[in-house]
């Protein structure tokens, strides 16, 4: 068992060290937050910032494409089966 608790102990420190990243990489961004769209260089890199209109997902979105893939599934399947189709697009 001394293999894993080595792996355990190295997982732990990895995760540990990506949650010191993510926070780190949030500060970068904020401070970056102000600057206008377009191209920037430093001695070693090269960034590119773009207008984004939203960063949270629309979760009324993903819930109506859901709907029609699963409309267009039982579509699918109805006109294999030869039966009628039954839509949920308009359902309570």
């Amino acid at each position: 068992m001394t293999n894993l608790n080595t792996l355990i102990d190295q997982y732990a420190a990895v995760k540990a060290a990506q949650g010191k990243l993510e926070l780190e990489k949030k500060m970068l961004e904020k401070a970056l937050a102000d600057l206008p769209a377009g191209h920037y260089e430093s001695e070693n890199y090269r960034l590119s910032i773009s207008n984004a209109l939203s960063q949270v997902p629309d979760e009324e979105l993903a819930a109506e494409q859901k709907l029609v893939a699963a409309n267009a599934i039982e579509a699918y399947r109805a006109s294999m089966a030869g039966k009628p189709l039954r839509s949920r697009l308009f359902e309570d």
